[in-house]
């Protein structure tokens, strides 16, 4: 097989969120056409900064300091920018993991994917009918219609970023965590038409992922970056992680206190409903329905799992209870009064009953802010102190030290970024908390450290929450129900879930985390 791209005794310097220098060196790998790579490594070691390094791509916290790589036999570190850059889109194509970095909000992702500078009308309609074909192997719906970002889901923009790779035919390409926003069942169709696409071209892949035991069976080969790793993290990181570990460890269920009240101290029962969801229906602008009849009970204190197939509705029911839905009907109660369908219309207390934590905080945030005034601005926001004191304490709640408050967002980790996306959310004191993919792409260390420290807000503070996942276990440790939807509606069944049993003994468990097209018609 052709060889496309060589590392030889790669020495990298890469900034970590800690103000610690990492040093990954002796690092050597041969990609040939035809096979697929994943590198692997801890959240925030820098695996996406390093696959962009090799092709030429550097980010401000690294710098290559020995070592080469060839593409094609062409030295990439000494080629001229211009000819390294020549390369990029083409014969070397990247694929982020968020589509917020390359779709263009105010274009259709059909005319996006298909416009190649320099194509001529017979290869841009090539094009074209390659990404229909694409998007029918991947079942993203809306080819037709031209549909812009917003009008898609997480979960269907991350297959968008995919298709690329069927109306290209790059020598090389780097997908950036391709199946974090998928549901269990989707992420081995997805993988499966990716590594037949660069078997089809003879191309090579390198895959960046914290899924190691999913991508086993499909890898070729894999990098790890925490074995290449020579100089490690200082002290104060590792008391971190300690601090985090003994924190899972008291937020175990046996060690749990009871729910209180943030006023009174007193214990609150969980049956109370601090939000009700009746008949909610929303629309898009075309008339498309989006969510039909939702209708269901979020306790006091609790957490319902908002689960089901990409599509199916989940994120839009998020949207429409922060009123950003023009087109919505229906009732939202909170503590039995009604609060108006649309955002313009509520009151500042109305605006501040929710509070939404993405998926990927960092694409939310300005990365040049500090955490200090980030988490400052909603303290005043919310009627309270902006103190130092203050803010250390929000920090101090989610498992950061108080010297992260000197910290812009650029240095953060993933998994510390998510951290403070809850703690923001927490400053401004809401009632309910709506949680959209929070963990989807975390590593298994640091998505199982961001679900203990809900399940504390949830038991301390009493904040009820909305967590859409695609990931069973995580669901299964927080949530105390699980809603299913499908194709916009909300199923009739709603799973209790009991701590204590493991996800496999629940009942309609495995099926809620099924692709759409395997329901069979006439389910309710």
């Amino acid at each position: 097989m052709t060889e496309v791209l060589r590392i030889r005794d790669l020495t990298v310097e890469i900034a970590s969120s800690d103000s610690a220098v990492n040093q990954i060196g002796a690092l050597s790998a041969t990609f040939v056409g035809g096979r697929l790579h994943s590198v692997i490594g801890p959240s925030g070691i820098g695996k996406t900064s390093l696959c962009l390094a090799l092709i030429g791509w550097q980010r401000p916290n690294l710098r290559i300091t020995g070592g080469d790589t060839s593409f094609l036999g062409r030295s990439l570190t000494e080629m001229a920018p211009r000819d390294r850059q020549a390369l990029w889109g083409r014969d070397i194509l990247y694929i982020p993991q968020s589509s917020a970095t390359t779709l263009v909000s105010s274009r259709g992702v059909v005319d996006q994917l298909a416009a190649f500078p320099g194509d001529t009308s017979s290869q841009r309609i090539e094009r074209r009918l390659l990404l229909r074909s694409a998007f029918d192997r991947l079942d993203i719906p809306g080819f037709d219609e031209n549909r812009y970002p917003h009008q898609y889901s997480g979960g269907q923009l991350q297959r968008i970023l995919v298709s690329s790779l069927f109306c290209a035919s790059p020598r090389l390409v780097i997908l950036d965590e391709p199946t974090s926003s998928l549901q269990p069942a989707l992420k081995s169709t997805v993988m499966t038409a990716i590594k037949a696409r660069i078997q089809e071209i003879g191309a090579a892949a390198i895959v960046v992922t914290h899924e190691l035991a999913f991508f086993e069976a499909l890898s070729d080969g894999a990098i790890d970056l925490a074995r290449h790793l020579k100089r490690p993290l200082p002290t104060k990181a590792s008391t971190s992680r300690q601090k985090d570990r003994n924190s899972i460890r008291a937020l175990a269920p046996e060690n749990r206190p009871t729910p209180l009240d943030s006023n009174t101290g007193k214990s609150q029962p969980r049956h109370a409903v601090p939000l009700r969801i009746d008949r909610l229906s929303v629309h898009a602008p075309s008339g498309r329905p989006l969510v039909a009849d939702a209708s269901f009970s979020l306790g006091a204190g609790s957490c319902i799992g908002l689960v089901g197939p990409s599509g199916a509705g989940k994120t839009t029911v998020l949207r429409a209870l922060l009123g950003q839905h023009r087109d919505s009907s229906g009732e939202i109660l909170v503590g039995g009064r009604r609060l108006p369908l649309h955002y313009s219309a509520r009151t500042t207390a109305e605006k501040r009953v929710f509070e939404y934590v993405p998926q990927s905080v960092r694409l939310h945030l300005n990365p040049a802010l500090t955490i200090a005034y980030l988490i400052g601005r909603r303290l005043r926001q919310a009627g309270g102190g902006e103190n130092s004191n203050e803010a250390a304490k929000v920090l101090d709640s989610v498992f950061l030290p108080t010297g992260y408050l000197r910290k812009r967002v650029s240095e953060l980790s993933g998994g510390e970024c998510q951290r403070l996306g809850i703690a923001l959310a927490l400053a401004s004191r809401p009632r309910i908390l709506l949680l959209d993919e929070v963990t989807a792409s975390l590593d298994s260390a640091n998505g199982a450290l961001v679900v203990e420290l809900l399940c504390k807000v949830r038991d301390h503070r009493s904040v009820s929450m909305l967590f859409v996942s695609h990931q069973p276990d995580m669901v299964a440790r927080l949530a105390d129900e699980v809603v299913e939807m499908r194709a916009g509606r909300v199923l009739s069944s709603v799973i209790s879930v009991d701590a204590t049993s493991p996800p496999t003994t629940f009942p309609n468990w495995a099926s809620a985390f099924e692709p759409a097209h395997s329901v069979r018609r006439g389910r309710t």
